[in-house]
């Protein structure tokens, strides 16, 4: 078994992966409160709601550094984020695409 199928097993079925390089998961279906969830093989119980859309963190994210969602460099972690903790404005800052050429 190729290491991407067991990844895609061992993550939960409404989090989906849409590019090898991010540091997030996306939503796909709603997640409540409490509700346990699989990244890559840890059981995590979610501390919020996340709706579809959502960016969840796939690994710990170290404050300053980037966040990556479908391949590209979305934003800045602000604080510490925690694998399974929400990753939204209350813990990031917006990539600025200006300054990346």
């Amino acid at each position: 078994m190729s290491k991407n199928a067991k990844d895609d097993r061992e993550t939960d079925a409404r989090l989906l992966l849409l590019d090898r390089a991010d540091n997030v998961l996306s939503v796909a279906r709603p997640i409540r409160f409490g509700q346990l969830v699989s990244i890559e093989g840890n059981a995590i119980c979610l501390d919020h709601n996340a709706g579809v859309g959502s960016k969840i963190a796939r690994f710990r994210i170290g404050q300053g550094e980037v966040i990556k969602a479908s391949g590209a460099i979305v934003a800045t972690a602000t604080e510490d984020i925690e694998v399974g903790q929400l990753v939204h404005a209350h813990n990031s800052r917006s990539h600025d695409v200006k300054k990346q050429s």
